[in-house]
């Protein structure tokens, strides 16, 4: 069986938006956003973040920054009962890739890793 997900972006979504964030000591949770993701996983949805990150291509932090602070990020949730099922980030500015957000690399990526089915609705529409 095929799962549902739903793809979150980090910045903004998650937590507050501040220009090129890697810091915890920056990081803040977005109002309701713990709540809400709560709901998601009891709906069954496989939580799955993909978010750009090129701030690491332009030398303002590392990777391992990056994970760092990601790291952060999904252990504070799973404090509050929340699982993040998988990250994905595209570290690139300058370099033409598939994994850059319009681009759908990361999402076929996690398709892939969690055997998503995309032509799945969630819901009827009229």
């Amino acid at each position: 069986m095929k799962n549902k997900a739903i793809f979150l972006d980090r910045d903004g979504t998650i937590n507050i938006e501040k220009n090129y964030l890697y810091k915890i000591e920056d990081f803040e949770f977005e109002t309701g956003v713990i709540e809400a993701l709560k709901i998601l996983q009891k709906l069954d949805f496989k939580l799955i973040i993909i978010s750009n990150q090129s701030g690491i291509e332009r030398e303002y932090y590392t990777k391992q920054d990056a994970d760092k602070l990601f790291n952060y990020m999904v252990n504070k949730l799973k404090e509050n009962g929340i699982n993040i099922d998988k990250y994905y980030y595209c570290p690139h500015y300058k370099e033409e890739c598939n994994c850059r957000k319009p681009k759908l690399g990361l999402f076929y990526e996690a398709k892939k890793d969690f055997n998503i089915d995309f032509a799945r609705k969630l819901c009827n529409r009229r």
